[in-house]
């Protein structure tokens, strides 16, 4: 097994109260032909048709309208935990070593941003997390959940670590929110309510 090298990256956050933020990122790069897609480890995105059928079910083309809800996953990657048959080794930057200076080498349980299967193992996770409260994942759209949560009709789109979800009720949005909440930070950042 090769080590995979990593490196710091780090940026200014002057909205928020963390000042400078640093984090590792992993430097997973695909050599000849064996990119992500090859190797069936990418993630999907949604289709631009299911966009317009989750805001053509909010504005009622099913009978009852729905109130749109956006939410942001903070480190949606590093939350997401490997699969048992993924055993990945990180080379540390030579920043983080031992006191005699040899590199350290750690094994990742979770998936890190630039690692080719992190956004797959988020869709992973993801599709667990909302089974727990009746979403089911579209069988022609990967990035499409539905469901009827407390007797309410609900749609969650997801983009990467972007959220989307329709509802004709606040209870079944909560109760979608609270289980993320429960496994990632998660924060609303919109509200439609028609």
């Amino acid at each position: 097994m090769k080590p995979i090298t990593c490196r710091w990256v780090t940026n200014e956050k002057p909205e928020s109260d963390e000042g400078v933020r640093a984090r590792i990122v992993v430097k997973d790069i695909a050599r000849g032909s064996a990119t992500a897609r090859s190797l069936a480890i990418s993630s999907p995105t949604p289709s631009v048709e299911s966009l317009r059928m989750v805001l053509g079910a909010s504005c009622g083309i099913w009978g009852a309208e729905l109130a749109l809800y956006a939410i942001d996953v903070s480190q949606a990657f590093m939350n997401s935990p490997l699969r048992d048959k993924e055993r990945i080794v990180l080379r540390m930057p030579l920043s983080i070593s031992t006191t005699s200076g040899e590199p350290i080498f750690l094994e990742a349980h979770k998936a890190l941003n630039g690692l080719r299967v992190a956004s797959l193992t988020w869709s992973v996770f993801l599709k667990d997390i909302v089974s727990k409260v009746g979403l089911a994942c579209s069988t022609t759209e990967p990035c499409l959940y539905g469901g009827v949560i407390d007797g309410s009709p609900t749609l969650l789109l997801c983009y990467v670590d972007d959220l989307l979800i329709a509802s004709s009720t606040d209870k079944a949005f909560h109760r979608v929110f609270k289980e993320l909440s429960k496994h990632v930070k998660v924060r609303e950042t919109g509200r439609i309510a028609l």
